[in-house]
């Protein structure tokens, strides 16, 4: 049987789309793929890599400004496959767990400028058009590293080996 879910994308508190995860929904793989992709593109949104080391501050704020978290999280989803894109998702009755990211830009920052908010529910119903916290979702950050090999063996993708350290998740976060 089949453990369905969606991940619902947000950049700047916007919904920009969705997608539909047909199987190993659950938080022990597709939470730790997330987790895992959340970390990567945090880290790559705000390298200061090929950036000029006289530049100012406003100057590398814009430099990380253009970065899209959206193409980043593209990429490994094409990497990853078992993903397919579908911006405006009906089918709810069919899911298990809802994931959403928000990739947001904070000008003031002085050196994160580029925060990647990553959280789970069970309890289904439809995605906001507009990123807010609320209680029904649990952030995944709790969870300290991911560990390679999930409950049903499904293994993450070599490119991802290295970025992320073997941890086995919790069942639930910890307090």
């Amino acid at each position: 049987m089949s453990t369905r879910a969606l991940l619902a994308v947000y950049e700047n508190g916007k919904l920009k789309t969705t997608y539909f995860h047909h199987w190993d929904g659950y938080l022990g793989c597709l939470g730790n793929i997330l987790k895992s992709f959340k970390e990567i593109i945090t880290t790559r949104l705000n390298s200061r890599d090929n950036i000029p080391f006289n530049a100012t501050r406003n100057q590398v704020a814009e430099i990380i400004k253009k970065r899209s978290g959206m193409e980043l999280l593209q990429r490994l989803i094409d990497i990853e496959g078992g993903f397919s894109k579908v911006p405006d998702f009906k089918g709810y009755y069919c899911l298990e767990y809802i994931y959403r990211i928000n990739f947001n830009f904070d000008e003031n920052a002085i050196y994160n400028n580029w925060v990647v908010t990553l959280d789970y529910t069970t309890d289904i119903s439809k995605v906001q058009k507009t990123w807010k916290p609320i209680k029904k979702f649990t952030p995944l950050i709790e969870y300290e590293g991911v560990h390679y090999f999930t409950e049903s063996d499904c293994i993450i993708c070599s490119e991802l080996y290295g970025k992320v350290k073997p941890y086995k998740m919790p069942e639930k976060p910890q307090s």
